[in-house]
């Protein structure tokens, strides 16, 4: 054999017998290896043998004749038991049915190395009738133990490498369409190849059908049993009106000479071959293609388990609506997998494009996302995972993963379905009013922690919302160096990362800086960070106490009233608190108080809130201090402060009426029938319930607490 440019290898690994095949590039053609002087087919039969005597193992033909000779012990099903992962016991010893298959990988490969002794394997092609994800893992796993990595190895079905073989030969002979009879230990079975010359690229589509309930594999062996004339009638069926000029033939089943009269009663009017080395031969070429020589670059080929849709998924990214691919055609239905993470701006649905590759009709799909009831507003995180039931359904699961520690997630799961064969006229997408965020970077598993706020931030969209939303607090953020690494290692944007620590370096302002950070992920709009770049303008040029005060109100908002009780406080101590006017220091003295009721009760709350009003003289700081006495069950200073300011009895009146209708309200809401119900138990003597319950009503009062 000639010295090509790269070793390429086709590998046919059956349960029964296989073969190893290399490409010529001196003859532009597979050369099927040859074990055996004699054995011009290259069988190889897949059975290895342990020799009690030398403790050696043998593979093939050798491996058959030891144990024949009772020298050895045999070991066969090899290809079964590495599916089923059974162990074998040889003489006391138990070996993993992936020790046995990689002896005998690694034995069988040793032929290609007597051909190119100094040369490594540029790319392996294995074939298999079993394409089991689970088998296929375990095989690429063995191969791995050969030092041979996906890099080097890939393992197709016999469909794939038939569909290799016939599109490597004469284009003559695949002008129209290419059959395919296969007769092995498993049965009968024909490929048709259909080869759709009007796409680009052209479109070389497999369809598979099973006679091995008609025509077994010990049919043969049976008395009586006409094989011939069922082969001959099996054949003429599935060949009616098929434009069929080529036709193949291959497997053990066929010899004998059995077959010889139906053969050539199918040769009229087609071109015949028969052949044992049809699936080896295409490996080889497959693994050619895969090395980087192609030869079907102008074609795609598609297998009875290959998709023919496209599907997908409309997004916004990089500031427009997009499109990022659920699926592709031509990929194999059990290989499918893709995951998103979105966020929802506006109505939450999703819409999908569906494009056919072969009929060249376009669906539309719109799912709307009731099931989940999320957050609409930008403020829920989903996680959409895609694969394929089966060749002709496709199946997308969705989790709410809610918004990091701003909005927790319900962790609500859907499940819908798409229909890959379905026939709907096109639809024209309709308008929608919101738009799906595609997701930059990815959620970090350790989170960055801000003092200011005590925020945990997981993902560059929530480092943008605090920046966005905490932008008060602009004098204690601390951008630098350790956030910018975080940005970079946990949330995989090393790009972005990079940028930023040159800015720091170069001692950019903190308005650049946080600009680079917005525009890191599509959360905000150019419209929406503009507003809030003149927004730190406006802040920095704010004095300080001004900035103080609309840092605490924006805690107020938030409802962080703990934190913003605190900043109020340290503004009413502050010596530029002289510099507020009475009106000012009363709307202080306000906002503390709602903080206060909120934290530490409403006693101190109704002190402050009068402090307020006789500061600010406004109505809604008089009307809190009187609800406080009303809830504080002070009726007589309430009566009393109503005299003293001079109040109508028609304000009274309201007020009262007021915190009457709120006390009804409140018998009405869960945590008022929780309390209820604490209470029952407290009088059932029931200690162990109630002390259970109390706790949890503790605890989520603590969370809430916190929070605060």
């Amino acid at each position: 054999m000639d010295t090509p440019r790269k070793v390429i290898v086709g590998y046919d690994l059956c349960e029964d017998y296989s073969r190893i095949s290399c490409y010529s590039y001196k003859k532009n053609e597979a050369i099927t290896i040859s074990p055996y002087e004699g054995n011009e087919d290259g069988l190889i039969p897949t059975v290895m043998c342990y020799r009690t005597d030398t403790r050696q193992w043998l593979f093939g033909e050798d491996a058959i004749t030891g144990a024949k000779s009772g020298s050895g012990i045999l070991v066969d099903n090899l290809l079964s038991n590495l599916e089923n992962d059974r162990e074998i016991e040889i003489m006391g010893v138990k070996y993993s049915a992936q020790a046995i298959m990689d002896k005998f990988l690694r034995r069988t490969l040793t032929l290609v190395r007597d051909y190119f002794p100094t040369q490594p394997i540029t790319k392996l092609v294995i074939t298999v009738r079993n394409t089991k994800p689970y088998f296929v893992e375990k095989l690429y796993d063995t191969l791995s133990l050969l030092g041979i990595g996906r890099d080097r190895a890939h393992i197709i079905g016999h469909e794939d490498a038939y569909l290799y073989y016939a599109l490597y030969q004469d284009r003559s002979l695949w002008m129209n369409d290419v059959g395919l009879f296969d007769y092995g230990h498993e049965g009968l079975s024909y490929y048709q190849i259909r080869i759709n010359r009007w796409s680009k690229p052209m479109i070389a589509s497999l369809e598979k059908h099973d006679f091995s309930d008609s025509l077994e594999a010990d049919l043969l062996q049976q008395k009586n049993a006409d094989a011939a004339y069922v082969f001959e009638n099996l054949a003429n069926s599935v060949l009616y009106k098929q434009i069929v000029t080529t036709l193949y033939f291959t497997g053990k089943g066929f010899e004998g000479g059995w077959a010889d009269r139906a053969m050539k009663s199918l040769c009229i009017g087609r071109r015949v071959f028969y052949g044992q080395n049809l699936y080896t031969k295409g490996a080889c070429y497959a693994a050619k293609e895969l090395s980087g020589d192609k030869k079907l670059q102008d074609v795609l080929l598609l297998n009875d388990d290959m998709v023919t849709s496209s599907l997908a998924l409309r997004v916004y990214k990089d500031g427009k609506i997009s499109e990022v691919l659920l699926l592709d055609a031509g990929e194999l239905w059990y290989k499918t997998g893709r995951s998103y993470e979105l966020i929802p701006d506006g109505p939450a649905q999703l819409d999908i494009v569906q494009r056919n590759l072969m009929s060249r009709e376009i669906i539309y799909h719109k799912i709307v996302l009731n099931e989940l009831a999320v957050n609409t507003n930008r403020t829920s995180r989903l996680k959409i995972d895609f694969t394929c039931s089966d060749k002709a359904t496709g199946v997308i699961n969705l989790t709410d993963l809610g918004f990091g520690e701003f909005f927790k997630g319900t962790g609500r799961s859907a499940c819908y379905t798409i229909r890959l064969n379905a026939e709907r006229a096109w639809q024209q997408p309709s308008p929608s009013t919101g738009k799906m965020i595609l997701c930059s970077g990815i959620r970090a598993l350790r989170p960055y922690y801000f003092v200011a706020g005590c925020i945990r931030v997981y993902s560059i969209e929530e480092l943008c919302y605090y920046l966005y939303n905490y932008i008060y607090m602009i004098d204690e953020i601390g951008l630098g160096n350790e956030l910018f690494d975080w940005i970079g290692t946990e949330l995989n944007l090393p790009e972005r990362a990079d940028r930023l620590r040159q800015l720091f370096r170069q001692k950019a302002d903190l308005k650049t800086i946080i600009t680079v950070i917005l525009c890191s992920a599509d959360y905000y709009t150019e419209k929406e960070i503009k507003t809030v770049i003149r927004l730190i303008d406006d802040i920095l040029k704010m004095p300080i106490i001004k900035r103080r005060c609309l840092k605490a109100a924006d805690l107020l908002k938030k409802e962080s009233y703990a934190e913003a009780a605190r900043e109020y406080e340290q503004i009413v101590h502050s010596d530029e608190a002289a510099n507020l006017t009475p009106e000012e220091f009363g709307d202080i003295y306000h906002n503390l108080a709602v903080a206060k009721a909120h934290t530490t009760g409403v006693k101190e709350a109704s002190r402050l809130f009068l402090e307020a009003y006789e500061r600010n003289n406004r109505d809604e700081s008089l009307r809190q201090y009187l609800y406080s006495l009303l809830l504080m069950g002070d009726t007589e200073q309430f009566r009393k402060k109503i005299e003293e300011f001079g109040l109508n009895k028609e304000l009274e009146k309201s007020l009262l009426e007021y915190v009457r209708i709120k006390a009804e309200e409140a018998t009405l809401t869960d945590e008022y029938k929780r309390l209820m119900q604490l209470s029952v138990l407290k009088e059932q003597s029931d200690p162990e319930s109630f002390y259970k319950k109390a706790k949890a009503i503790i605890n989520e009062w603590k969370e809430q607490y916190c929070k605060r």
